[in-house]
C-alpha cells in the first residue's frame, strides 16, 4: 500500500506512526470513533423518544418553529381584535356622553381614521380614479396603500421620537383610556 492511498494523515499524505490501512491501532481509531458516533446516535434517539412523550408546554426544551408561528399568528389575531374592537368604540365618538366623547375622538384621530383611510383610498382608486382598468387599478391601488402605510409609519416614528425628546413615555397615549375607564367604573359603581 502507498502513503497516498490511505484515509487519514496529514496534508502531504504521510500516515503518523502506527495508523496505517489495516493495523490493529487504525482499526481501534476508526472502530473508536464509529463507536462514538453509535453513542451519539443512541443518544439522540433516546432523547426523541423521550420528548414524545412529554407533551411540549410541559417540558424544558425549546419550541419548534411551528409553535413560533402559532405565537405570531396569535399576537396577531389579537392585535386585529384589539383595533377592531378599538375603531368600533371610536366610530360612534359623537354618540357618546362627556367625557367619553373627547376621549373617543382622540383615539379616532389616532388610530381609527388612519386605518378607515386605508378602505376608502382603495376604492376610489379602484371604482373612481381607474374605471375601466382594472389589472392597473388594483396595481396603483396597492402602490398607493403602500405609500400609505410608509407615510403612517413614519408619522408614528416621528412621534415617538417627539415623545422621546420631550422625555414622555410612549405609554402617556394610554392615560385617556385610563381615565375613562375610573371615570366609568367611578360614574357606575359610587
Amino acid at each position: 500500500m502507498r502513503e497516498g492511498d490511505c484515509n487519514f494523515g496529514d496534508q502531504n499524505g504521510h500516515v503518523p506512526f502506527d495508523f496505517e490501512y489495516g493495523s490493529v491501532a487504525g482499526n481501534e481509531a476508526m472502530h473508536g470513533l464509529y463507536g462514538a458516533m453509535d453513542e451519539d446516535a443512541r443518544k439522540r434517539r433516546k432523547m426523541y423518544q423521550n420528548a414524545a412523550k412529554i407533551p411540549p408546554l410541559l417540558s424544558n426544551q425549546s419550541y419548534s418553529g411551528n409553535g413560533a408561528l402559532l405565537v405570531l399568528f396569535m399576537v396577531i389575531v389579537g392585535i386585529y381584535y384589539g383595533f377592531s374592537a378599538l375603531f368600533s368604540f371610536t366610530e360612534d365618538w359623537r354618540e357618546y356622553s362627556h367625557p367619553y366623547k373627547f376621549i373617543a375622538l382622540l383615539y379616532y384621530g389616532l388610530v381609527g381614521l388612519p386605518i378607515s383611510e386605508f378602505g376608502r383610498i382603495w376604492s376610489y382608486v379602484i371604482h373612481e380614479l381607474f374605471k375601466g382598468y382594472s389589472l392597473l387599478s388594483v396595481i396603483v391601488a396597492l402602490t398607493i396603500e403602500d405609500l400609505y402605510l410608509l407615510a403612517l409609519l413614519m408619522a408614528f416614528a416621528v412621534l415617538v421620537k417627539a415623545f422621546g425628546r420631550l422625555r414622555i413615555p410612549l405609554l402617556s397615549l394610554l392615560a385617556p383610556a385610563a381615565f375613562t375607564l375610573t371615570w366609568f367604573l367611578g360614574a357606575r359603581y359610587l
